[in-house]
């Protein structure tokens, strides 16, 4: 999912096939968000979150 708030634009994934591949992911998307790392030719500073599989719901 990508959402885009004021000045930032939010990058959302959704969890991996195991956990460990999720909790992985979540630290790099810390780190990615962390560097503020700004959308190219734009000042959307990018914020990087993934989904942590315990809160899915499947129907």
């Amino acid at each position: 999912m990508v959402e885009m708030t004021g000045s930032a634009l939010h990058i959302c994934i959704d969890p991996l096939s195991a956990p460990r591949r999720t909790r992985v992911t979540i630290a790099l998307c810390e780190k990615l968000t962390d560097a503020e790392i700004t959308y190219s030719g734009t000042n959307l500073v990018l914020h990087y979150s993934a989904k942590d599989a315990s809160c899915i719901t499947w129907t």
